[in-house]
């Protein structure tokens, strides 16, 4: 990626830049040293996230996404070409959900192996933090007499900015939902495949007019379609490669430069705008405005602009992290979406001092954190810690550069005092926030911590209560869930979701007078909301009108073609009337749908062995399902004495 050429000086002399404990590294060659100090970024961040190793999965998003995704169990065929041919929960991340099925295939329902794949995403992405910032120096240093030569002494700079750049990147508390979140997968692999992106490009950027370099330009290329397919909130990576162009050259050289640079883009905005459109197709819901609605009233401005500050204000001020935030209140919110004006005029200010550095890398925030903003809704969350992962990467970089350029500035006879005092300070905050790290990842250990906290970070938000309320019904303490659900909907009482869950809570109880009140008015709030008229339908089935229930059960198929759960409803409430074949049919709908239902390959045995006597086709089915671990099939075919 950088030949070790280019940073080859003429002696090197690490003992005045180095503590003693690190002076080892002067006995190396200088591309040994750079990947001496690359795995060590790797390796610090790997451990400082390793408690995340002993993290539950929390419910947040993690059963829809693992341990409940219709993709993972088992990884087949049919189940990658779902992925890649549909969306899902208001998203289309096919990648994302492959990495998923692939970490099941390893390690089942074991979180560990699940979060031990999240820390070596996290560790890798710092390392290529790390060598971002290295290549990014090397094309600043191309076109000056040296051709990228460093001097002696500027090496050891560069090496501790490049360092600090990876660390300063990984050790961020805000990256702890991202890592110890098993369903935010999606950040972390978009990220990895951005940086690939961005590396590659550097290196074509690096080499323009030679074949190696086109090939460099087809492979970063394939790396930010994957990154696409991992989130869609990566669309802006072709803009920040733009700014990459305008970083490394010493000045622009003229508008036909500019222009070719533009063009030279197309591609990379070609595919940008595909994702952008899929994206934004993906989580079109007819709730979504309810349900943001629902968490606070200020419009797609206000948010925006609030949360352009907020994760700068995150990054400088690590504390009161939590799943959920409040919005505040107007004071307040005026205070911190004033923070990205500031900084505006400042970066301007520094620029007409002809440092455009800075300028630069916060335009590259801007772009990275504007898809998730909120100014175009992409997600029923108004702010979230993952939402930053990739876009405070220019932080880190600038803080690095900065690092570099104060060793750099210093004449030699300076630089062991002021050197080891800027050095000092920097590994002395990422420390500190290695500590705070480890403090933060038990938060996200299990999906009562994470409300607990939520609740207490968050005490005026709707989805604090909403979700401790699903927590809580999750484990069948109706009767406790329903309090936390009555409260948010005092904080929101237009909320289509947490209407739905209490009257789910009520059905639970066996108060089905109050449950279908509930649901009536959910339907009177969303009629389009499927999962409304599913619940209603589960009401109707369990008081004996089958005939309500299938009224019901299609209604919520018109609103919801794609839902698995449907069809297998259908296909109950079919079996239970006797019409077999009919109720086979659907079973098959909800097969096709999802291939790992093993309630659908269940129901089927039945059919098959109990209604049409076919017990070839039972025993199979039974096997299909006891497979797929269901536990009624499993023990039918222990008391047949077969083996599956």
């Amino acid at each position: 990626m950088l030949s070790e050429r280019s940073f080859v000086p003429a002696e090197l002399s690490f003992p005045s830049l180095l503590p003693s404990d690190m002076r080892a590294l002067q006995r190396l060659s200088p591309s040994a040293a750079i990947l001496a100090a690359a795995l060590l970024v790797g390796v610090i961040t790997f451990m400082v996230f390793s408690p995340a190793l002993r993290n539950d999965f929390i419910g947040w998003d993690d059963n829809l996404y693992v341990t409940e995704s219709p993709f993972s169990i088992p990884l087949s065929a049919a189940a990658v070409g779902m992925m890649f041919s549909r969306f899902y929960f208001l998203s289309y991340t096919p990648l994302t959900h492959l990495s998923h099925a692939i970490d099941y295939a390893v390690w089942g329902l074991d979180p560990r192996g699940h979060h031990l794949t999240n820390i070596l995403l996290h560790s890798g992405n710092a390392v290529l933090v790390f060598f971002v910032m290295l290549a990014i120096i090397r094309m600043r240093q191309a076109d000056r007499p040296e051709g990228g030569r460093l001097a002696g002494s500027s090496f050891p700079a560069v090496l501790w900015g490049c360092l600090i750049a990876g660390l300063f990147f990984s050790l961020q508390p805000l990256r702890v939902e991202s890592v110890a979140c098993a369903s935010s997968r999606k950040d972390l692999l978009s990220a990895f495949f951005s940086f690939g992106t961005v590396l590659l490009y550097l290196r074509y950027a690096s080499r323009r007019g030679h074949t190696p370099a086109r090939r460099s330009y087809l492979l970063s290329l394939l790396l930010f379609a994957a990154a696409i397919l991992s989130k869609g909130s990566v669309v802006m990576i072709p803009g920040v490669l733009l700014l990459l162009d305008l970083a490394v050259e010493r000045e622009v050289r003229s508008w036909r430069w500019l222009l070719l640079r533009l063009w030279e883009k197309a591609p990379f905005f070609i595919i940008a705008a595909a994702g952008a459109y899929v994206s934004y197709r993906a989580s079109i819901s007819d709730d979504m405005d309810l349900v943001l609605s629902a968490q606070s009233h200020i419009n797609r401005l206000e948010l925006g602009s609030y949360n352009l500050g907020f994760y700068l204000v995150k990054t400088v001020w690590p504390f009161r992290f939590a799943a959920v935030y409040d919005y505040p209140g107007r004071v307040a919110s005026i205070l911190v979406s004033s923070v990205p004006v500031a900084v505006t005029v400042l970066c301007c200010i520094g620029l007409f001092r002809g440092k455009r550095g800075p300028l630069l890398g916060w335009m590259a925030y801007l772009l990275l954190i504007l898809p998730m903003a909120g100014f175009v809704m992409m997600s029923i969350q108004l702010t979230a810690n993952r939402y930053a992962y990739l876009a405070t990467v220019p932080f880190a970089i600038m803080v690095g550069g900065a690092l570099t350029g104060f060793l750099v500035s210093h004449p030699a006879s300076a630089r062991r005092m002021w050197g080891g005092i800027a050095i000092g300070c920097a590994c002395a905050w990422c420390a500190f926030l290695a500590v705070l790290v480890v403090r933060d990842i038990p938060e996200w250990r299990d999906r009562e911590t994470v409300w607990i906290r939520a609740l207490d970070v968050s005490p005026t938000h709707p989805l604090s209560y909403a979700e401790m309320g699903e927590y809580l019904q999750d484990k069948g303490s109706f009767r406790e869930s329903i309090p936390y659900y009555q409260h948010a909907l005092e904080l929101s009482p237009d909320h289509p979701g947490t209407l739905n869950s209490l009257g789910t809570a009520f059905l639970g109880m066996g108060d089905t007078v109050s449950a279908e009140r509930i649901f009536r008015a959910t339907i009177a709030l969303s009629p389009k909301r499927a999962a409304t008229y599913n619940n209603l339908g589960n009401l109707k089935l369990a008081q004996g009108k089958i005939d309500t229930a299938l009224a019901l059960y299609r209604k919520a198929l018109e609103r919801e073609p794609t839902s698995y759960a449907l069809p297998y409803n259908i296909g109950h409430a079919l079996m239970l009337q006797g019409r077999s074949r009919e109720a086979l049919a659907m079973l098959q709908q909800s097969l096709a749908l999802n291939p790992n239902l093993g309630n659908a390959y269940y129901l089927i045995g039945l059919i098959e062995g109990k209604q049409l006597r076919e017990e070839k086709g039972a025993l199979e089915a039974f096997k299909r399902a006891a497979v797929l671990g269901q536990m009624d099939a499993q023990k039918v075919l222990l008391d047949r004495g077969e083996v599956w």
